[in-house]
C-alpha cells in the first residue's frame, strides 16, 4: 500500500531516572492527539532526533515501557545507556533533561511476540538489551494472566544491572509466575552455571538444568551480536525450534560521529558534489528526486547528502526504518537482518545497504 513515509513528532521529556552504569530511563509525554500514532507492540523501538554540535542525530532505542502505562498515563519509556564515543547516548545521559523535547518516529520493529497464546516466554538479554524485553515481559505478565516468563539477563555484576529496580518489582507483584536468573561474569554466584559470560556452552547447559527446550514457547534474544550468535546455536542444539526464537540486533551509525565536514566528505568525495555513472531516481512525498552516484555508494547516504529528509535510524541494516522498495533497476545489499524472504521478493530493500547494480535505479519510499 503506498503512503508517506514516517515522520517525526515533537514530545516532551517528562522525566529522567538514573539507572546503573550511568544509564537513564527517559519518559516522553505523548499529547493525547499523538497517541494513536504512538501505539506499539511489546519489543518496538523509538527512533530519537535531536541536533547536537550542529549535527543531526538520530538513534532508535527500544521502549521499555507497557502499553498499558501509555493509554493511563500517556507516557513511553525509553533506556539509554552510554557507550565510548557514542554521539547521542552520551549527549542524552549528561546534557537532556526534564522539560526538553525530543523530534520522536512513530513505534517501529518486528522484534515482537508472534504466537498470541504463548504460556511460556524466554528472553536472553546482556546488558542494555534487557529494555526492549522488559516491555515485553511486562506487558505479557500483565495482559495474559496465565503466561510465565523467565529471563535470563547476562551482566559484570548485580551493581551494573540495568532496571534491576522495575525487574525487582516485577518478580514481587508475579512471584509464581516470573523467573529471574542473572549470569555474572565478574561476579561470584553460589552456582557456577551463572557465572561467565551467556555463550553457547552455557545456553545449552541452562536449557538442560533449568529450561527445558520443549517448555519454550517463544525465547526473545536481545544483546551484542556475538552474544545473540552463540545463544541461537545453543538454542538450536539443544532443540528449540527455529520459528520460535527472535533475536534484536543493535548498533550505532559512524558517519554521525564524524565532524560534518569529514562525514559529507565520506559521502560525496572531495568534490563536494555526487558525481557518478548511474542514474538514481529517490521517490518521496510523491515527488521524484533525480540524483546521480557511483556503484560502491549506499542510496541512502547520497540521497541524505542531496539533502532529502529520509527515514532512517542505524544505518547498519538492523532497524527496517530506511525500508524502500526498488521499483526500477536492481540493487544488492550489504547487510540485512530484518527484512523476511517475501519482503525481498516484492522488492523491498534497505536503503542504507543498498547498492546499483544496474545504470539506473528508481526506488521509492512511499510503499510501506
Amino acid at each position: 500500500m503506498s503512503s508517506v513515509a514516517p515522520r517525526f513528532h515533537e514530545l516532551t521529556v517528562a522525566r529522567i531516572t538514573p539507572e546503573a552504569a550511568g544509564a537513564v530511563a527517559i519518559s516522553l509525554q505523548v499529547p493525547e492527539a499523538l497517541q494513536d500514532s504512538f501505539q506499539f507492540q511489546p519489543g518496538q523501538f523509538l527512533t530519537l532526533r535531536a541536533t547536537i554540535d550542529g549535527a543531526d542525530v538520530r538513534r532508535s532505542y527500544s521502549i521499555s515501557s507497557t502499553r498499558q502505562r501509555l493509554q493511563a498515563q500517556g507516557e513511553l519509556e525509553v533506556g539509554i545507556r552510554p557507550v565510548q564515543g557514542g554521539v547521542f547516548s552520551n549527549w542524552a545521559a549528561t546534557q537532556l533533561k526534564s522539560g526538553d523535547t525530543l523530534r520522536v518516529m512513530p513505534p517501529e520493529g518486528r522484534f515482537v511476540s508472534q504466537r498470541p497464546r504463548a504460556l511460556h516466554r524466554v528472553g536472553f538479554a546482556a546488558g542494555s538489551g534487557i529494555t526492549p524485553i522488559l516491555s515485553i515481559m511486562a506487558s505479557s505478565l500483565q495482559e495474559q494472566p496465565e503466561s510465565k516468563f523467565t529471563l535470563v539477563y547476562g551482566n559484570r555484576r548485580m551493581s551494573s544491572v540495568m532496571f534491576n529496580e522495575a525487574l525487582q518489582d516485577l518478580k514481587d507483584r508475579y512471584p509464581s509466575r516470573l523467573t529471574l536468573i542473572h549470569v555474572l561474569s565478574r561476579q561470584a554466584q553460589e552456582a557456577p552455571l551463572l557465572e561467565g559470560r551467556i555463550d553457547e556452552a552455557k545456553v545449552h547447559d541452562l536449557v538442560q538444568a533449568l529450561l527445558p527446550a520443549a517448555s519454550m514457547d517463544e525465547v526473545f534474544i536481545c544483546g551484542p551480536e556475538a552474544m545473540i550468535e552463540a545463544t541461537e546455536k545453543g538454542l538450536l542444539t539443544a532443540g528449540v525450534p527455529a520459528n520460535r526464537i527472535h533475536s534484536e540486533r543493535f548498533t550505532s551509525p559512524t558517519l554521525e560521529a564524524l565532524p560534518v565536514g569529514e562525514r559529507q566528505k565520506a559521502v560525496l568525495g572531495t568534490s563536494g558534489k555526487t558525481l557518478g555513472d548511474i542514474a538514481l531516481t529517490v521517490v518521496l512525498d510523491g515527488k521524484s528526486h533525480e540524483l546521480r552516484m557511483n556503484a560502491n555508494q549506499h542510496i541512502l547516504d547520497v540521497a541524505l547528502a542531496s539533502g532529502l529528509d529520509l527515514p532512517y535510524s542505524c544505518k547498519g541494516g538492523v532497524c527496517c526504518t530506511c525500508r524502500a522498495k526498488v521499483m526500477q533497476g536492481a540493487v544488492v545489499m550489504d547487510k540485512n537482518f530484518t527484512l523476511e524472504p517475501w519482503e525481498s521478493d516484492q522488492g523491498f530493500v534497505l536503503s542504507c545497504q543498498s547498492r546499483p547494480t544496474t545504470a539506473a535505479v528508481v526506488i521509492s519510499y512511499d510503499e510501506r
